[in-house]
């Protein structure tokens, strides 16, 4: 196929100069930090990657990749300033002096974290903990009444990894302080956990020298090594993890997808590493759209930060998900857990809601943001996910649906906020007041709805509840209102990828009819 520069194309030539900028970064690495050149790497993509998607998502198409080509210090979200050109950069004096408070901040909580270790902790080596590094946002589906339930869950096998024989470390800023069993809450897990381990003054002293020591060798090491400033917090941090280790208590330290592109210095391979790390995946939508041939050659293209991961394991959906991560991580051990959802099972849905003598749609919502918000963040999936198509899914169904025996209920995935498109939420709730529409409030768990009556759930592509459907026996499908996708997606039995309103429309027919033969 021919190479084609577009709108359709642009972001993969645009990961293609990202990838070469990266790559002039690695070979200008001191000798001395070539041991911790993929968290370098990744430490300078993170924090460059979407403002610098945002920079070009503004400039006109062909202007887009100039920026690659300037010779000159760009300024990035003011943390410092880089030349894209060369892959020299300078951290501003103002990110630095945030980076030394932050530290002497994390030392300061160290101390009086192991103060209480000491007095009261009571953990020691023959316990073992799971740290989980990312707040789940339980205050979605939980309560300081129904946080018992997590526990349950726990035994139930619900969460993959999460143990009730093994103690459990969560972040949470809403539950931060909280006791329930074997599950402790805090706002910073790493530290905090040093709070409730037995140390003896012998290690306090240990650990707190070790940890000035090296703050003051990282503040000595860093004043004229911008590649050293960087890993600044990160080598701190690997002081914490390699104390916790000589205790040999910790099991598992455990993130989410949502942090794919951080993954400090303690991830790596080292001397002290006597511990597993671990990535949940709570969606198989990490994949990023892949449009049609025939609008622009190559169609494909995933952000770079995928390829600095660092994890011993992965918890996966489905085969699809595991042989994507194995080109990326192939390292790593990669386990099928099926679907991973971090909300709470009990939270079931109203009984008698969804009817059983209808026939009954099930739409899961995801709101688009408002387009400036959406051309930056979404910048490659825009063409796609956008007003017009995120109202489309809803409109569709609902304009089929008139004159039939049929009910259509949407799955709100999470409250909307300032952030999603205002026109599309006053849809939603004038679609839910006239009755075309009924809602399923967003703290239900999803798998109970599917275990209704479901006739079909809708799902814009390639939302991970589609697979949970699949997973439960549900016909499910992705519906691409555009027509300008190419389903890249495994599809498993009970699922389809649907193009375009009038291939929706006949085999809503299809299925109206088969429902009708049955009654």
């Amino acid at each position: 196929m021919k190479i084609e520069f577009n709108s359709y194309t642009y972001l993969y030539f645009f990961n293609t100069r990202v990838e070469e900028l990266i790559e002039k970064v690695k070979n200008k690495i001191p000798e001395s930090l070539k041991e911790n050149t993929r968290r370098v790497q990744q430490k300078v993509l993170c924090l460059i990657y979407n403002d610098i998607l945002s920079k070009v998502s503004m400039l006109g198409m062909l202007q887009s990749l100039e920026i690659f080509n300037k010779d000159e210090l760009v300024s990035i979200n003011g943390k410092f300033k880089l030349n894209l050109f060369t892959g020299n950069f300078v951290i501003s004096l103002h990110y630095r002096f945030l980076l030394y408070i932050k530290s002497a901040f994390y030392i300061s909580i160290c101390f009086f974290e192991l103060c209480k270790g000491f007095v009261k902790g009571k953990l020691s080596e023959k316990d073992k903990i799971n740290i989980v590094l990312d707040d789940l946002g339980f205050e979605q589906f939980y309560n300081k009444n129904t946080i018992i339930e997590f526990n349950e869950n726990i035994k139930c096998g619900y969460y993959p990894v999460l143990t009730p024989e093994i103690y459990t470390i969560l972040k949470s800023k809403t539950f931060a302080g909280l006791k329930v069993n074997n599950v402790y809450f805090f706002k910073q897990p790493l530290l905090s956990v040093l709070s409730i381990v037995k140390w003896k003054l012998i290690e306090l002293f240990f650990f707190m020298g070790v940890l000035l020591f090296s703050f003051l060798k990282e503040l000595l090491l860093s004043f004229n090594n911008q590649y050293r400033l960087l890993l600044f917090d990160d080598k701190l941090m690997e002081v914490v993890v390699s104390m916790l280790a000589r205790k040999n208590i910790i099991k598992n330290l455990i993130i989410t997808n949502s942090s794919y592109c951080e993954q400090g210095t303690y991830f790596d391979k080292n001397r002290f590493k006597n511990f597993t790390t671990v990535m949940l995946w709570y969606s198989v939508n990490s994949k990023w759209f892949k449009y049609k041939k025939e609008l622009g050659f190559p169609n494909e293209t995933f952000t770079p930060l995928f390829k600095f991961m660092q994890l011993d394991e992965h918890y996966v959906w489905n085969n699809d998900q595991k042989d994507w991560i194995k080109k990326i991580n192939s390292d790593a051990n990669i386990r099928m857990f099926g679907p991973i959802l971090f909300d709470n099972p009990k939270q079931k849905i109203t009984s008698g809601l969804i009817e059983s003598k209808s026939f009954n749609l099930v739409i899961f919502d995801v709101a688009p943001l408002e387009d400036d918000a959406a051309r930056n963040i979404y910048a490659h999936s825009f063409r796609f996910y956008n007003l017009n198509a995120c109202l489309s899914i809803i409109q569709d169904p609902i304009t089929w649906s008139k004159g039939k025996k049929v009910k259509i209920y949407i799955k709100i995935k999470r409250q909307y906020s300032s952030h999603h498109h205002s026109e599309y939420i006053q849809f939603i709730e004038k679609c839910i007041k006239l009755g075309y529409l009924v809602n399923i409030d967003f703290s239900v768990s999803i798998s109970s709805v599917l275990k209704e009556k479901v006739d079909l759930l809708i799902c814009s592509p390639f939302t991970s509840v589609s697979v949970l459907g699949n997973f439960l026996q549900k016909n499910s499908i992705y519906y691409d209102p555009t027509k300008v996708l190419e389903c890249h997606y495994g599809l498993g039995n009970y699922q389809k990828f649907i193009s375009g309103r009038e291939n929706l429309i006949s085999y809503l027919d299809t299925l109206y009819e088969k429902s009708i033969k049955k009654v």
